[in-house]
């Protein structure tokens, strides 16, 4: 049975209704991470070293800031006087745990878990601190026989992981927006 104009037009209110809500909630839409950041600049000190892993300090701390400046809306500040924020991250744990061993030798392992673990704090402009978090992050290394020290071979990998979850503690939205320079 074709519609006729009186038929047609009680589906009009309900549609308008929803064209309204849609439009009204896309008004409100910003591209682009949230304006909650902590702050504009952030100055990153050199990652302190408490495990035995060596060479790691570097690598990490350049990580850092190359993920801040990856992100967008917090950039990474070249010495502690033109930032807002300084952040000091301390490598507080490593753990590498045999995961299976070689076929030939069960007391050599073929892989390992590793789990290394940061210690971070946000000094605000006046030298307090303004937030402390702790992150980790984990990889597995497959040795090979043929190289001695494999476990080496992972570590860009994990650092650069717990360069994004460091990025993440510091950026998450904040309950109040800090003020920054």
């Amino acid at each position: 049975m074709p519609q006729g104009p009186a038929q047609s037009s009680h589906a009009l209110p309900p549609l308008l209704a929803l064209a309204v809500l849609v439009l009204a909630g896309c008004a409100a839409y910003s591209p682009g991470p949230p304006e909650t950041a902590p702050a504009r600049s952030v100055f990153v000190e050199v990652v302190e070293n408490e495990t035995y892993l060596p060479q790691v300090t570097a690598l990490l701390s350049r990580q850092i800031r190359e993920t801040f400046a990856a992100r967008g809306g917090t950039t990474p500040a070249a010495s502690p006087r033109q930032a807002a924020y300084i952040l000091r991250v301390t490598l507080s744990d490593l753990e590498q745990t045999p995961r299976a061993a070689l076929p030939a030798d069960t007391t050599r392992a073929a892989s390992y878990d590793i789990r290394l673990a940061a210690a971070l704090v946000l000094i605000g402009p006046g030298g307090e601190t303004a937030r402390e978090s702790s992150v980790e992050a984990a990889t597995i290394a497959y040795l090979n026989p043929a190289l001695p020290d494999a476990r080496h071979h992972a570590l860009p990998r994990l650092t650069a992981d717990l360069a994004q979850r460091i990025a993440d503690a510091v950026l998450h939205p904040w309950d109040e927006p800090a003020t920054g320079r």
